[in-house]
């Protein structure tokens, strides 16, 4: 096999979006594996009393403790805790705890009341994730304990929280209310996703220079956030029974995140594009693995979580230094540092305040608002930046417009004129059509000038604009070549070249009724099929047109008495 160099920059992009483009497959892949065989085990919230909270419960060995209790859990090893169920417990009372990625058996007088995550449903791992599981109880239960066998199937920290009790209406307005500002912070990112979205739509259909790969990267670091809080929180439990599959996506999501983030500061960040190049091309590699190992059995996503941390830790981290280094100079610089020092402060605010949440969904929530605020600051670079591009963009349409445009008139000029007859070669629409070239001398201009001024003179001119635009906008364009002379090229409609000349008659005729000094010009016109590599199109026209135009001004010489300008020789 070939050694691919990557030292071009190059190849090193054409790596990143191949394997971009395998993920997406895997993903798909999936989804459509993990959500069709994931779904057996009923955890599916159902969507009206109020709900009990008990602040302490009873383990074995140690007694009562608070919740929630916080301790260093082992995969494999059960944990027992001990609760009072409430002495007003009635036939619709359900009891709620959750799961932590682990198997859950609630006992009652040593009979198995509830159990989750028991049965395995996918044939690889055991990514059960955090549920919410919901066991009915009845009336003879009032006042009697239960006990609750927890066995991790990771070793990890686990704040464990006492059960709670109340109706099924109940519960499930609970764990709505408690992901609130979840679901608002979905919204948010899923309308930063559909306006970039938009966006990078409306740049590339328009070909503008604005940096599109940069919206590209911003529009899925929202989705990819979005997505992990949607099925790292319960919300998914309102929707779907696959809590395997919900789990995947969630750390699936999650380490896109960073890349789609270093793929976004590589285009932004004045230095360090080469390592954030690299490090963007290697991240594509930590969730491809993390599928294949949990498709072949060898490892689930929690197993090898350790790669998405430290390759997230990294990526901040380069970042942030690579923005400092250029703080005082550049505004994006600026910008980007404000957004990772909020985010670093809603991370540090989280972690401090994990130990009192009653379920991770706390964490993620302020998470989750820092990672919103820094897409604002993100955004803030964008916006930026397409306001300089659509500034340079204007410039530049204003000097075209003004190198080919004339000034009094509003018209296209002589440069526009001849630009058309030296690009005909390459317009393919034009080949085997008929080509209309008309040419107009307006009368009295000078007798005009000379009587009553210039600005007489220039109403002359631009009344016969306003009658050429009229009578040609739809079938081609006019020109003002200079002085009287105007000019019009249609292109095809052979059928109505004797038409539009009667057309502008109409017009003009028009515009004198209500108008000071009266329009009068000379009309000559002469038409050409043309066939790719017509060379003498434009001579032959140009002369056959403007022969023309001089015998009908001749012809009203001799009928007005008007001036006549010497032909062209």
């Amino acid at each position: 096999m070939a050694k691919v160099d990557f030292k071009n920059r190059e190849e090193l992009k054409y790596t990143s979006r191949v394997l971009s483009k395998v993920l997406l497959v895997l993903m798909l892949v999936l989804v459509v594996y993990a959500f069709n065989f994931s779904s057996s085990e009923k955890i599916k919230l159902q969507t009206d009393g109020s709900v009990i909270l008990h602040g302490s419960m009873r383990t074995k060995g140690q007694g009562e403790v608070s919740s929630p209790y916080s301790f260093k859990a082992s995969k494999g090893i059960s944990y027992y805790f001990y609760d009072t169920v409430p002495g007003n417990v009635a036939h619709d009372t359900f009891l709620m705890i959750n799961t932590y990625f682990g198997k859950t058996r609630i006992y009652h007088n040593d009979k198995i009341i509830g159990e989750f995550g028991v049965n395995k449903q996918l044939d690889n791992g055991k990514l059960v994730g955090n549920i919410r599981m919901m066991v009915p109880l009845n009336a003879t239960m009032a006042g009697e304990d239960i006990m609750i066998e927890y066995t991790p199937y990771y070793s990890m920290e686990v704040n464990y929280m006492a059960p709670m009790y109340g109706t099924e209406i109940a519960l499930t307005r609970y764990v709505l209310t408690s992901n609130l500002l979840e679901l608002v912070l979905i919204l948010i990112l899923m309308t930063l996703f559909l306006i970039a979205s938009a966006m990078w739509i409306y740049l590339k259909a328009s070909s503008s220079k604005g940096d599109i790969r940069n919206m590209g990267y911003f529009a899925l670091f929202c989705l990819a956030v979005a997505c992990w809080m949607f099925f790292a929180s319960d919300l998914p439990q309102f929707v779907t029974n696959a809590s395997e599959a919900c789990a995947l996506m969630r750390y699936t999501f999650m380490s896109i995140i960073p890349i789609a983030f270093c793929g976004f500061m590589e285009r932004v960040l004045p230095s360090g594009k080469k390592s954030l190049e690299w490090f963007k091309t290697f991240g594509w590699l930590i969730p491809i693995f993390n599928v294949i190992l949990f498709f072949v059995g060898f490892a689930d996503p929690m197993d090898t979580l350790w790669m998405t941390k430290a390759y997230t830790t990294v990526v901040v981290v380069l970042v942030f230094l690579f923005a400092m280094s250029n703080f005082r100079r550049d505004l994006d610089c600026r910008i980007i540092t404000t957004g990772l020092i909020v985010l670093f402060l809603f991370v540090g605010i989280g972690y401090m305040l994990k130990h009192d949440s009653l379920s991770e969904t706390y964490l993620l929530a302020i998470m989750g608002l820092g990672l919103t605020i820094n897409a604002s600051f993100m955004l803030a670079t964008i916006g930026r930046r397409l306001m300089v591009v659509m500034e340079d963009e204007n410039d530049v349409f204003t000097y075209k417009t003004m190198a080919f445009a004339d000034s009094l008139t509003g018209l296209e000029n002589r440069a526009s004129f001849e630009g058309f007859f030296d690009n005909l070669e390459n317009n393919t629409a034009a080949d085997g059509k008929t080509v209309i070239l008309y040419m107009f001398d307006l009368n009295f201009l000078k007798v005009t000038n000379d009587k009553f001024g210039h600005k007489a003179g220039d109403q002359l001119l631009t009344g016969l604009s306003q009658c050429l635009k009229k009578t040609f906008e739809r079938y081609g364009s006019v020109y003002r070549l200079g002085g009287d002379e105007f000019a019009a090229i249609v292109v095809g409609h052979a059928d109505m070249a004797l038409n539009l000349v009667e057309k502008l008659k109409h017009n003009i005729d028009t515009y004198n009724l209500n108008s000071q000094y009266k329009i009068s010009t000379a009309v000559g016109y002469a038409t050409r099929k043309f066939h790719k590599g017509d060379v003498d199109i434009y001579d032959r026209l140009f002369k056959d047109a403007d022969d023309m135009m001089y015998a009908n001004k001749v012809r009203m010489h001799k009928e007005l008495g008007e001036e006549v300008r010497n032909k062209r020789n």
